[in-house]
């Protein structure tokens, strides 16, 4: 189906005098002489449009409104003769542009008030459909209009998909010795709008749906790629960093000229900024990212996970994938004194299907297991953190919270949220304390 375009205009009741207006929206000037900024906008913008698209033209009531003194023929009168003032209104300007499009007129309130300001702001609201292609004209009208038209932008946005292509503005005060007025062009102020709120929404909740959609997909690959890396704990390539490192590259390459938008741009590329190549302290920057943006049970989760590579690193294992090697530093970590760290159990007995050559090689696998198991317990239990960080952290973040939360807190005295929120935080303050972590 074919969207919607709306032009969206209020008419004042001053008595306007005609001026060329000038417009270089599509890069070459064109001109339109006219007393009336919607005659000039919508001969620029509508000539295609069809008898689905609309034009909207808000009206004031009464002897000193809009509708009595602009919308129809001879509203003015001559200030010494009160005789009316010959000539067309926007009613009969508009009929002449033979626009196949359709025409309404809508009556706002006068604006003197919050009640009327609201229902004028309902009033704009209910013209729109969903999916609807949006103009505005600010030039005329209220001075509480310039405020409706953004608050009204992100409001339909949310509610009705509707997108603005274009707020301009007839600046008739700007006329030069020709008698041409410029009509300015906005629509980066509805941008910048939008970009903040995008901006915000991955900065305070790691989401870049909405920065995605403002750049067009695959521009952002990388950002979303990383986001979803740490959603989903893909512990190996957040140490690895090249997804935050791409996703910064992304970023960078962003070519905006206007200094505000690069500002905003740069807030988000801080979020990725500090990831390096191959490092493990890229983990405990993840975590910070997930406290940042409430991602608690996969703060938890890569919290425990990165302290374990990290303890593996420090005790001078290159293999800290190992899972020998990684559950054998969580039965450490669980405990406080060597001599109660367990190591595998040997078997004892052939099971029914194995013969001895089979026993021997899995009794060989098992002394071998055993052997890395004390040699990583002697080294971790030298450590000069290992009792501090086991007592404060390890112990409560595995037996504890990161249980609880990944249980879903289906068990007796299950946490509160507020209780795994704030221990998260607390956990990993620590961590980087005893580790001496600079992130």
């Amino acid at each position: 189906m074919t969207k919607r375009r709306v032009f969206m205009s209020v008419l004042g009741s001053t008595a306007y005098r005609e001026c060329t207006y000038v417009s270089s929206r599509s890069g070459a000037k064109t001109y339109y002489r006219t007393k009336f900024i919607q005659v000039a906008t919508l001969s620029l913008i509508a000539r295609d449009w069809q008898s689905n698209d609309c034009v909207y033209i808000f009206l004031t009531r009464g002897e000193y409104g809009s509708e009595q003194r602009n919308w129809i023929d001879n509203g003015h009168k001559d200030k010494e003769t009160q005789k009316p003032v010959m000539a067309e209104g926007l009613k009969s300007e508009l009929e002449n542009l033979q626009l196949s499009c359709q025409i309404k007129s809508i009556y706002l309130e006068n604006g003197d008030t919050e009640e009327q300001i609201w229902t004028n702001f309902q009033r704009l609201y209910n013209c729109l459909q969903e999916g609807d292609e949006v103009y505005f004209d600010i030039t005329h009208g209220f001075r509480s209009l310039p405020m409706l038209v953004l608050a009204l932008n992100n409001y339909s946005k949310f509610l009705k998909n509707t997108q603005v292509l274009s707020i301009t503005y007839g600046n008739y005060e700007a006329r030069n010795q020709n008698d041409e007025a410029p009509i300015v062009d906005l629509t980066s102020v509805s941008e910048l709008q939008t970009w903040t709120v995008a901006a915000s929404m991955f900065i305070t909740s790691g989401n870049t749906e909405m920065i995605s959609q403002l750049l067009g997909t695959g521009n952002l690959n990388s950002l979303n790629n990383f986001v979803d890396e740490i959603a989903t704990c893909r512990g190996l390539s957040i140490i690895d960093g090249e997804t935050a490192q791409n996703a910064y590259k992304e970023l960078d390459n962003l070519n905006y000229q206007n200094r505000i938008f690069s500002e905003l741009i740069d807030r988000v590329k801080q979020k990725v900024a500090c990831y390096t190549n191959n490092e493990v302290l890229n983990g405990f920057r993840a975590v910070q990212f997930c406290i940042d943006h409430r991602l608690f049970q996969q703060g938890y989760t890569l919290l425990q996970e990165f302290i374990t590579t990290y303890i593996l690193l420090d005790c001078g294992y290159d293999d800290w994938k190992d899972e020998t090697l990684r559950n054998a530093v969580s039965g450490a970590m669980n405990i406080n004194k060597r001599e109660n760290f367990r190591l595998t159990r040997i078997p004892e007995y052939k099971s029914e299907n194995e013969d001895d050559e089979d026993f021997d090689k899995r009794m060989k696998d098992v002394l071998k297991k055993r052997e890395i198991e004390s040699k990583l317990a002697d080294k971790l239990f030298s450590r000069p953190y290992k009792k501090k960080l086991s007592d404060k952290v390890f112990k409560n973040l595995s037996q504890g919270a990161r249980n609880d939360i990944n249980h879903a807190g289906i068990r007796n005295s299950p946490k509160s949220t507020s209780y795994l929120k704030d221990r998260l935080t607390g956990y990993f303050n620590a961590t980087r304390t005893i580790f001496n972590l600079s992130i």
